[in-house]
């Protein structure tokens, strides 16, 4: 999955940048901005009739235009859901979680799950060289709220190298997390099974 992100990138970025200019409403006229997107989807169609543009990056201009509405909220694994690891549990233990779900970062958490200490790389655990002071090199999780836009999420994420973000409700709680593999598959949709 993580390769497939990889290799959609240079696809998924213009179209996320060409959907947040054509989507974005100056002030004081949202309705010349609606007639706008209209006939974006107008162009597109009668495009994709001529055969001007090929139906997967048809899709993808579409899913685009869908992220723009979408919610962290719509995009998040929730809280229960979520593989983390135990701050209080024996390092060396972590190494069987890796190899089972293999993912890249995992949260991890001391006592309660919505008591998030930091984000562990597998990198950094599989270079470290002493596990002892591993907890030390966590990186500050990074916490949204889950009705922020996706399309905002995103540019936060890419300005300051993250890939994980926790999702907090509006009272403040932890309720879930998203990576930005889950904004991408939901970006590409089936596109990215093309590539598993």
């Amino acid at each position: 999955t993580r390769v497939s992100s990889a290799l959609l990138m240079p696809l998924v970025r213009p179209a996320a940048r060409l959907t947040e200019a054509l989507t974005r409403a100056p002030a004081g006229q949202a309705e010349q901005a609606n007639v706008t997107m209209e006939e974006l989807l107008i162009h597109i169609g009668d495009s994709r009739s001529a055969g001007l543009i090929a139906p997967e990056t048809t899709a993808l201009i579409d899913r685009a235009i869908e992220l723009k509405a979408l919610s962290v909220r719509d995009v998040m694994t929730p809280l229960a859901s979520v593989v983390m690891l135990d701050a209080d549990a024996p390092v060396d233990s972590y190494a069987a979680v890796i190899a089972r779900e293999k993912f890249s970062r995992y949260a991890v958490y001391r006592g309660e799950r919505t008591n998030v200490l930091g984000i562990l790389s597998v990198h950094e655990y599989v270079t470290a060289p002493s596990h002892g002071n591993l907890m030390d090199s966590l990186r500050e999780p990074y916490f949204v709220a889950e009705n922020a836009r996706i399309s905002d999420i995103m540019v936060h994420m890419r300005e300051q190298g993250r890939h994980m973000v926790m999702v907090r409700d509006p009272a403040g709680g932890l309720i879930g997390m998203t990576t930005l593999d889950d904004v991408l598959k939901r970006l590409v949709g089936v596109i990215v099974d093309e590539f598993d």
